[in-house]
């Protein structure tokens, strides 16, 4: 298994080798949309999509670059969002790429 690793501020051309052969692939919206408006990258095969801080990210105003990947997903694969708060913004963002009831875990009761 091997991972590669994209995101803004260095030279695509040095990222670009490793995610061709990678297994997975962590990245930032920004360099990800890259690679697919380039047609570098396809989502083709993808079976997982992690959005890791689901909700800092939608409070930056990623929810259009989130879109646009998710729209390139495959018809079946899972999303998981991470996140510190269960926020509307991010049920609603979890229910936009759903086709199946999603389901949530709250590893520490609210108030505590």
């Amino acid at each position: 298994m091997s991972t590669a690793v994209c995101y803004g501020g260095v030279p695509k051309a040095k990222q670009y080798p490793c995610m061709l052969n990678a297994n997975f692939w962590v990245g930032t919206p920004g360099r990800l949309m890259d690679f697919f408006g380039a047609g570098q990258l396809t989502a083709a095969n993808i079976t997982f999509l992690v959005l890791d801080e689901a909700d800092k990210m939608l409070d930056e105003g990623f929810l259009d670059d989130i879109h646009y990947m998710l729209e390139r997903m495959p018809s079946r694969f899972q999303l998981m969002c991470f996140s510190a708060t269960w926020n509307k913004a991010v049920q609603n963002l979890v229910c936009f790429s759903s086709t199946v009831l999603p389901t949530s875990l709250v590893l520490s009761p609210y108030n505590t």
